[in-house]
């Protein structure tokens, strides 16, 4: 959403910068694999978020 979608929900910028977080989400997906990420809500940073 980056800032102006963070200052429309009342934030004063977005929690993650666009670069940091599309750079993350390509590492994760070149990682990827069924054993490892299948039906799993993956992070930017590799972190496994709970559904």
């Amino acid at each position: 959403m980056g800032n102006n979608g963070a200052q429309l929900l009342g934030m004063e910028k977005a929690e993650v910068e666009i670069d940091v977080s599309v750079s993350g989400m390509i590492k994760v997906i070149d990682a990827a694999n069924r054993g490892d990420t299948s039906g799993k809500f993956m992070l930017y940073d590799g972190t496994v978020k709970p559904w």
